[in-house]
């Protein structure tokens, strides 16, 4: 099965309450900053946000800081596919962002790591052994004040059970993962999560593998409207979160190779 990466730009107008026209494209080292600063805004006041990070008001830059390293992390892997979404007017200022990361031991996988080539590949490496000393000391020096560490645990522990017993299963152990979609506050209901995942979608079209997420409960909605299907909810969820999202996965329409 062969893989392909998303084209250098591909263009879009948005949804019919605008004449905007955004544009797609590979995220960039510098895009990283605004990029954290979405991930921060976009989650502000859920009831997640308090489990992991409650004390994010009063040390917003120490979350900014854990998610410019999530990023950075996910893109220094060679199965990584990162893109944003940017105004065409103004293509140097990402509104939103994916990640999407192509999971499996199969020929598919390995030929999408393969097409990143030698030195890209080794630079991957390097980068990630930076980043892990980096941030590693850097966050023995100067501790996440916004988030607490127990928790942060507790919750990935959550997910890998999730993990297992939804996607640790025959037809979807080979899959393009979505790690994450954020859009800024401000664009969103523009049609711009659309348009980033239909990036990864189309790599699972092409290589005949499903895509699967979790989903929060407001992308529930946007998940199901793009054909996703439901698997199952959460094994856990935090104390006064009232339900909605779960473990989604969406399937070709040519099915499954």
């Amino acid at each position: 099965m062969a893989t392909q990466r998303p084209s250098k730009s591909s263009s879009s107008s948005s949804s019919s309450s605008t004449n905007q026209a955004f544009i797609i494209r590979p995220a960039r080292l510098s895009d990283v900053p605004l990029l954290a600063i979405y991930g921060r805004t976009a989650y502000a006041g859920t009831v997640i946000m308090a489990f992991l990070s409650p004390h994010v008001d009063k040390y917003p830059e120490d979350l900014d800081r854990r998610f410019r390293y999530q990023i950075q992390k996910r893109m220094a892997s060679p199965r990584n596919v990162t893109v944003v979404a940017c105004e065409a007017s103004a293509p140097d200022v990402p509104l939103a962002y994916g990640q999407f990361s192509r999971v499996g031991k199969d020929e598919g996988a390995q030929s999408f790591i393969r097409s990143r080539g030698v030195f890209t590949r080794v630079l991957l490496w390097l980068w990630r052994w930076w980043l892990y000393v980096v941030f590693t000391v850097g966050f023995r020096l100067w501790p996440d004040r916004s988030s607490d560490e127990d928790h942060l645990r507790e919750f990935g522990e959550w997910a890998s059970k999730d993990s297992k017993t939804y996607f640790d299963v025959e037809g979807r152990r080979e899959r393009w993962h979505a790690q994450i979609l954020t859009v800024s506050p401000e664009w969103q209901g523009k049609g711009l999560g659309r348009k980033i995942m239909s990036v990864v979608m189309e790599l699972a079209r092409k290589e005949g593998v499903p895509v699967g997420l979790f989903a929060s409960p407001v992308g529930e909605r946007l998940y199901r409207k793009l054909g996703f299907e439901m698997l199952g909810d959460f094994c856990q969820r935090p104390e006064g979160d009232e339900g909605g999202g779960g473990l989604m996965i969406w399937n070709p329409k040519d099915g499954v190779n």
